[in-house]
């Protein structure tokens, strides 16, 4: 598998599944950071793995079994940055992205000795990929309280325009165009100005409450 060809099933296997796993992440850790921490290390095992990941719905059950494996690991991780005194110095105000990092440098105490693996990231330029793909209605981000889930292509194409979004429309497994009167499921930033939009030919049955990333429901 060439690698655009692999960054592409990658982006599909993400898109599908993240929102569940984040989920399921969510309800076995204490914090934010903590969550973020897991789901980044579940899907860098996909990214490393992937001629591994299975096809279809199967994939779900694959990414879970990495999460379980991830989750103590990550309770050991924060253990050992606790006991170690190292710590993450967040912004001043708010942090208005949950489940992604507002920190803005890391605490160490005087004399520290042992070893630190710090991961540094800045915004990406224009032509650049995110490194770490974004929901497209978290906090701050251009679908944020927009009732876009659920929409038809057709319907959600001129919303993304208004907002200067060049959109790709995808439908796991699907190779041509998808129709425009399917149903767009979800969808993340993967680069200045991008969008990859998931849909399917039905409505999502259990779609993702809108007051998860707007708490006042507008």
């Amino acid at each position: 598998m060439g690698r655009p060809e692999a960054r592409q099933r990658f982006e599909e296997i993400y898109l599908a599944y993240y929102a569940d796993l984040l989920a399921y992440i969510r309800r076995r850790v204490d914090s934010h950071d903590d969550a973020a921490d897991a789901l980044a290390e579940t899907f860098a095992t996909a990214w490393r793995r992937l001629p591994d990941v299975p096809d279809g719905h199967a994939a779900r059950l694959w990414l879970y079994g990495v999460a379980r494996r991830v989750l103590p690991n990550g309770r050991r991780t924060a253990t050992r940055r606790s006991a170690s005194g190292v710590s993450r110095i967040q912004g001043p105000g708010e942090c208005r992205r949950p489940f992604s990092f507002c920190s803005i440098g890391l605490r160490i105490p005087v004399g520290y000795r042992k070893q630190v693996l710090v991961s540094l990231g800045r915004p990406a330029r224009a032509g650049e990929r995110y490194g770490w793909m974004v929901p497209i209605d978290f906090p701050g981000e251009p679908l944020q309280c927009v009732d876009f889930i659920n929409k038809t292509v057709a319907d959600v194409e001129p919303m993304l325009r208004a907002r200067g979004l060049k959109a790709t429309f995808t439908a796991y497994g699907v190779k041509e165009p998808v129709p425009r009167d399917w149903y767009v499921y979800d969808g993340v930033l993967t680069a200045p100005g991008e969008a990859l939009i998931a849909v399917n030919r039905v409505p999502n049955p259990t779609p993702r409450p809108k007051k998860a990333f707007c708490p006042d429901g507008r």
